[in-house]
């Protein structure tokens, strides 16, 4: 099914790619163009407008006129915003990347990405040491704590006589990788799906509590993704570093028990299940009301918590159930092993096991083992972002 895309196009020197790239997207889908001021200075206009799609270059249009916004209500950068499915920023150089990071918005491009409620994707292109500079790195990260996808440049000869990372792909890598996230978009349309996520607190009295480290990004980034799938998405959110984005529905469940009467609610009617919560493996016997006083020794005593992802399917046997295993130190194969256990007790479809001796918590990337009950096995490393992309196709895959 065609798509809308917009491509937005920053003054790297490999801007002369995107050439390619529009003319075999345009095949298939309805393509615009926003181009910043400099680009003419490394590829003419008449290229880019041979193309035959739609080419914007400003905000203030010849003839533009404030009265005319004013009884039309219409802007540039809001009406390709609304329209927009994907929009795509490639290349992006370091300067369009810290604009979009810090939601600078001086030009076409930029204010018309603050306004986009679809996926957006960032293409980083540029010299070696610029890609590996603390600032550039930053700012990628900000972009994708925001649920924006940056896919890595390549690694290669540069225009500037280095060697690297920091060239954009070729135009048919770049045409395979938005091809794969529109055929993502609007898959899980009419579905549920609930994704609990962030560190799940145990109370000990009335101030303290028993929790888990947990930054809530691994379960927000899932959540973020099957809402772009399409999915109405429910997200049970204990504590966490970040907030979602988009159109996710958040479920504030701050303590085990808040979390299990969510549970039971929601995952009645969804289709899939994530449970990427980090709950806490044990509760004390018994809960004392008040605050206890810090003035003397104190003794606790601890009884094993109920393991919440068994609620999934007593509440819904037919929901396709993910659950994450994490361990610390442990080999691939004691990792299999122990999402082999999940499996087993609380009937998963799909356990997400991960040593985090490897990547601390609140880190941007991540290895992971995906171990299915059908017996598929396969290990991946990425973003967050990527691998929600990954652990959710292949669950929709067994749908």
């Amino acid at each position: 099914m065609p798509k809308t895309i917009l491509i937005g196009i920053s003054a790297g020197i490999a801007c002369y790619k995107m050439i390619e790239v529009v003319e075999r997207l345009k095949e298939k889908h309805a393509v615009e163009i926003i181009i910043t001021e400099h680009v003419q200075h490394l590829l003419p206009l008449a290229e880019l407008e041979n193309t035959l799609v739609p080419v914007h270059r400003s905000q203030w249009t010849k003839g533009y006129s404030w009265k005319e916004y004013r009884d039309e209500a219409k802007s540039d950068h809001i009406t390709l915003a609304d329209a927009v499915e994907l929009f795509v920023v490639a290349p992006a150089t370091a300067n369009v990347i810290a604009k979009l990071a810090h939601g600078i918005a001086d030009d076409l491009l930029t204010t018309t990405a603050l306004a986009v409620q679809s996926q957006i994707m960032v293409f980083p292109s540029m010299n070696c040491h610029m890609w590996e500079n603390p600032c550039v790195q930053e700012n990628v990260a900000t972009l994708r704590k925001r649920g924006i996808m940056v896919v890595e440049p390549a690694e290669g000869n540069l225009a500037c006589g280095y060697a690297g990372k920091g060239r954009l792909p070729e135009p048919d890598e770049i045409v395979a990788e938005i091809e794969e996230q529109l055929s993502l978009s609007g898959i899980l349309l009419g579905k549920k799906v609930v994704v609990s996520a962030g560190a799940i607190a145990e109370p000990l009295d009335g101030v303290r509590s028993i929790t888990n480290h947990s930054s809530g990004k691994f379960g927000i980034a899932l959540a973020e993704a099957a809402s772009r799938m399409g999915a109405e998405v429910a997200l049970l959110l204990g504590r966490a570093e970040v907030q979602p984005r988009g159109k996710v529905r958040v479920v504030p469940t701050p303590t085990s028990r808040s979390l299990e009467e969510a549970m039971k609610r929601e995952c009645a009617d969804a289709c899939l299940v994530v449970c990427a919560a980090a709950v806490p493996d044990f509760r004390v016997k018994e809960r004392v009301a008040g605050k206890i006083h810090s003035s003397k020794e104190l003794s606790l005593s601890l009884v094993p918590a109920p393991k919440l992802i068994s609620l999934v399917k007593a509440a819904n046997p037919q929901a396709y159930l993910v659950g994450f295993k994490a361990l610390s130190g442990a080999g691939e194969k004691e990792l299999i092993a122990a999402a082999k256990q999940v499996i087993d007790s609380a009937h998963a479809d799909l356990v997400i096991a991960n040593d985090i001796a490897g990547h601390p918590f609140g880190s941007e990337r991540s290895m992971v083992i995906m171990v299915h009950a059908d017996g598929e096995i396969a290990m991946h490393e990425g973003t967050k972002q990527e691998l929600s992309r990954i652990i959710l196709q292949g669950a929709i895959e067994r749908l």
